[in-house]
């Protein structure tokens, strides 16, 4: 599919926070390169490494998505503690000491919409310092 983009196509790649592996105790910053250790992650960061090289490709880093979707994933952390919190009334936290970054669906859409309302002004300073 990526030989068939034409070099007037804007691709949006997301990339999970799968693409960065188990990270273990390591707190991580913009600049970490990716470690992938599961197929998923891997195939999606070999993808944003071809796409590097197209005229017109940008690559979200994304947090963890949580929000309201059609096919809702409780399996998420903030989806689970939501749900858990209105049906069973009580939330159990546990490894308090975990840490992850979460991002809402909404922001991650303003986001893919001002990068398609303001590509051509944006070109080439979208990277993070």
């Amino acid at each position: 599919m990526l030989r068939l983009l034409s070099k007037d196509q804007i691709v949006l790649m997301p990339t999970t926070n799968s693409a960065y592996g188990t990270g273990g105790e390591q707190l991580l910053q913009r600049r970490v390169p990716p470690s992938p250790d599961l197929s998923y992650a891997i195939e999606k960061v070999e993808i944003e490494e071809q796409l590097i090289d197209h005229p017109n490709a940008i690559s979200f880093r994304l947090a963890t998505v949580f929000g309201m979707s059609p096919r809702m994933r409780i399996d998420l952390l903030v989806n689970d503690f939501t749900y858990r919190a209105v049906y069973d009334r009580f939330v159990v936290l546990f490894e308090s000491h975990f840490k992850r970054n979460y991002i809402h669906v909404r922001d991650v859409s303003r986001a893919f919409r001002r990068a398609l309302d303001n590509y051509d002004t944006m070109k080439g300073e979208i990277q993070c310092p």
